[in-house]
């Protein structure tokens, strides 16, 4: 299911995603959505998940539910951006 949605990364192949806060204290930031292909946390895209306390999930959420449910961890993807101004990569400095 994905009731919190995809991830937002092209290389994420729309890897449903889990709530997370990112803090314990009520009241203090929104939930945030952890995808466990990129191991990254992002805002959500719709209005209805704004209105809930990050708190109510915690911080270690997504964490605990793949140390219950191993079998859903996904693999991490191998697949990284590459930039390019046209087909030319950028310096690593850049």
């Amino acid at each position: 299911h994905h009731e919190f949605g995809t991830c937002p990364r092209y290389h994420c192949n729309s890897q449903p995603v889990l709530p997370a806060g990112i803090t314990d204290q009520k009241g203090k930031a929104p939930v945030k959505l952890y995808c466990p292909r990129c191991e990254e946390l992002y805002r959500p895209r719709s209005a209805r998940h704004e209105n809930i306390d990050g708190a109510c999930f915690g911080t270690t959420f997504p964490h605990l539910f793949f140390l219950v449910f191993p079998e859903l961890k996904p693999q991490r993807s191998k697949d990284h951006y590459i930039p390019r101004v046209f087909g030319f990569k950028l310096h690593h400095t850049w």
